[in-house]
């Protein structure tokens, strides 16, 4: 079921109606805001709060990996920032303790959504699967389709022949992407520790 704030709902959905069969199942975390209003991706920039997935009171499951969708990016307070216009759904790859047998999921999701200012919000979403026919969900088209959109890894990436950074001066990093066929709208995202921030300047690309 929906958990409903006045200005964003989030649920979980599964892929599957039940675990019959399966050693791993796809869940989503799907968050729909309204008109206006934005989320963020694990790495807001300098402002935003970044998803927290707390898991608790599971049954039957060994592990959950949140997979991130690629975000967007947008001015937030004059400052570029990271994440997801009206909908979103995180794909997680959860990973069953015994194959086969009912699941329970349950998660306190903590995450922020922003217009002109932005609200912190906490949820607890829960979902449980039995131990029936494995057949596809209702949601498992629209899941699919956010977790094509994850970034897949540079070593994945057959096209992609070379990756380097060097710094340019005290306060600028410089990275070359080589690649074997022409990049099509390349985006760029750096993630920093502890908060660090960095602007990112508009890709020169040379053929």
């Amino acid at each position: 079921e929906w958990q409903t704030e006045d200005m964003v709902r989030a649920r979980l959905i599964s892929e599957r109606i039940g675990t019959e069969g399966q050693h791993e199942i796809l869940l989503g975390v799907q968050v729909q805001m309204k008109e206006g209003w934005k989320t963020y991706w694990r790495s807001p920039g300098s402002s935003g709060l970044p998803p927290i997935f707390k898991w608790q009171g599971n049954d039957n499951i060994q592990s959950i990996a949140v997979e991130w969708p690629r975000p967007y990016s947008f001015d937030s307070f004059g400052i570029q920032s990271w994440g997801y216009k009206s909908e979103v759904i995180f794909p997680l790859r959860v990973t069953l303790e015994d194959a086969g047998k009912p699941i329970t999921a349950s998660l306190e999701f903590s995450y922020g959504v922003c217009e002109q200012v932005c609200v912190p919000v906490q949820q607890t979403l829960s979902l449980s699967l039995p131990a029936e026919e494995d057949v596809l969900s209702d949601h498992a088209k629209l899941l699919n389709e956010y977790r094509d959109t994850v970034p897949p890894l540079f070593t994945s990436q057959s096209h992609i022949e070379a990756v380097s950074a060097a710094s340019t001066g005290s306060s600028e990093l410089e990275i070359v992407i080589e690649a074997n066929s022409p990049l099509k709208q390349p985006m760029l995202i750096v993630e920093g520790e502890d908060g660090d921030y960095f602007e990112i300047s508009p890709p020169v690309i040379e053929m």
